[in-house]
C-alpha cells in the first residue's frame, strides 16, 4: 500500500498548528504526531528547537499564571467557608481541609528572585494550625 502524501503546509503554519494543539492539550504526543502527519521523532525534533522550546516554556508559564489566578480568585470564598465551618459545630472535616488547602495553594508562579531584599518579600503563609486557632477564636467571639 503506498504511503499517504503528506499535507503540504508551510513551516510557519505547521508551527502555529502545533502550538494550538499543545495549548489545548487534547492529544498525547504520538496522537498529535499522527494527527499532523508527522513521525514522533519529527515532533520531538521540532519541540527541541530552541525557538520552539522557548515559546512552549512561555505558554506553560502562561497556563501556570492562569491557574494561579483562578486559585487566588477562590481564596476569599475558602476563607468565608472556613469561618462558617469554625462557627458551625457540624462543620465537615473534608470541607475544612479543602478550604485550608485552597488558602495555602501556591503554584510558585510568582516566585521572587533571590536577589530581592527581605523587606521586599511577602510574609510567610500562615500554618494550618494558626488559621484554625484564629478561626476558633473568631467562632468563640461570635458565639458569646
Amino acid at each position: 500500500m503506498p504511503t499517504p502524501i503528506r499535507k503540504r503546509r508551510s513551516a510557519a503554519a505547521l508551527t502555529e498548528e502545533l502550538f494550538e494543539h499543545l495549548v489545548q492539550a487534547k492529544h498525547a504526543p504520538a496522537q498529535l504526531a499522527e494527527k499532523l502527519d508527522l513521525t514522533l521523532s519529527e515532533l520531538a525534533k521540532w519541540a527541541a528547537q530552541p525557538k520552539h522550546s522557548r515559546v512552549l516554556e512561555n505558554l506553560a508559564r502562561l497556563a501556570d499564571v492562569r491557574a494561579q489566578m483562578l486559585v487566588s480568585e477562590y481564596r476569599a470564598s475558602a476563607a468565608i467557608r472556613l469561618i462558617e465551618i469554625a462557627t458551625d459545630s457540624e462543620g465537615g472535616e473534608v470541607s475544612r481541609k479543602a478550604c485550608v488547602d485552597l488558602l495555602r495553594a501556591d503554584l510558585g508562579v510568582f516566585q521572587q528572585t533571590k536577589d530581592q531584599s527581605d523587606e521586599d518579600q511577602s510574609p510567610a503563609q500562615p500554618s494550618e494550625e494558626a488559621i484554625l486557632n484564629a478561626l476558633q477564636k473568631l467562632g468563640e467571639e461570635t458565639s458569646s
